[in-house]
């Protein structure tokens, strides 16, 4: 529970800006791509391959970080 204290009193939510938001949105697409290619890459070719699924990943990533 000290750890979760000291997390409440320390973090300023109200201080997020548009520049940070942008930031951990651009790192989130990226982070979304790189996970997408990383799937295509490793997919192992006697499977279904789907690509709705790693087509989502770059939209899903952003969207869980906001």
């Amino acid at each position: 529970m000290k750890g979760l204290d000291f997390l409440a009193t320390q973090t300023d939510f109200t201080a997020m800006s548009y520049v940070k938001m942008f930031i951990a949105l651009g790192a989130a697409g990226i982070f979304g791509l790189s996970i997408m290619m990383l799937y295509r890459l490793y997919h192992r070719p006697n499977e279904t391959y789907d690509l709705s699924i790693s087509r989502s990943f770059p939209i899903i990533t952003p969207a869980v970080t906001m």
